[in-house]
């Protein structure tokens, strides 16, 4: 008898930071379980980014917060944004809203000391995964730069670059991010089946907006535990040659 076990596959906790949100509204919006209306700053554990190990700069924001109300809340016909409360464009409206599958908050990085970081466990050791997030630079700044780096794994990345320090460069690295919400992923082979991801900003003066953090198997083994002896196979006597 052949017993299949499918191994548990990894996943990041609160990827997307919405444990502090209350669900969909009928709108399909993401609406915020306690009033936000401004930026959260996020201490180095923080039930409120829960998964999450942060430290320095970190905010928790809403996501489509328009100077008094969440968009899936109830809002007045005319919205004035407030300076501060959260981040705006240069004309002080409210930044272009992540898509609603990002749900009601996201998280910013500001300036160089701010870090956001997670062991993710369950990894199979030398299977190849995928890893995919969003970010974007805050209006009103010069671009942000993105830096992942991965401690258990090493990114294709930096395999294809054949660098050596593993410990010093980054496994993912994104220049002058775009003033919009951008997917990136980038694949990695874990040496470790506990593998921790840490999240940076590395230019001075500028914001890093992320969110929507995910892993993705490119194959899950299929292990099978063998309960029985393997069947005997018969034995074909060819004739001899001649």
């Amino acid at each position: 008898m052949h017993q299949k076990v499918v191994p548990e596959e990894p996943q990041v906790v609160n990827g997307n930071f919405e444990l502090i949100t209350a669900g969909a509204d009928g709108n399909g919006m993401y609406t915020i379980t306690d009033h936000l209306q401004n930026r959260m700053a996020l201490a180095p554990t923080d039930g409120r980014a829960d998964g999450w190990t942060t430290s320095g700069s970190v905010y928790l924001v809403p996501d489509q917060w328009t100077g008094g109300c969440t968009t899936g809340g109830t809002c007045p016909s005319t919205v004035v944004p407030v300076p501060g409360s959260r981040y705006n464009d240069t004309q002080l409206n409210a930044l272009e809203a992540c898509p609603n599958s990002c749900g009601g908050v996201y998280v910013s990085l500001e300036g160089t000391d701010g870090s956001v970081q997670q062991s993710v466990s369950n990894h199979i050791v030398g299977n190849n995964y995928s890893i995919s997030f969003v970010a974007m630079s805050n209006v009103g700044q010069q671009p942000a730069t993105m830096e992942v780096h991965l401690t258990g794994a090493i990114s294709h990345e930096l395999s294809a670059k054949h660098l050596t320090d593993e410990s010093t460069e980054p496994d993912f690295k994104q220049d002058q991010l775009p003033y919009q919400w951008t997917s990136y992923e980038f694949a990695y082979t874990p040496t470790a089946t506990d593998v921790e991801i840490v999240v940076n900003n590395v230019v001075p003066s500028t914001t890093l907006l992320i969110d929507k953090f995910d892993i993705d198997p490119y194959k899950t083994a299929l292990l099978f535990e063998h309960d029985e002896e393997a069947p005997q196979l018969a034995v074909v006597q060819l004739p001899a040659s001649r």
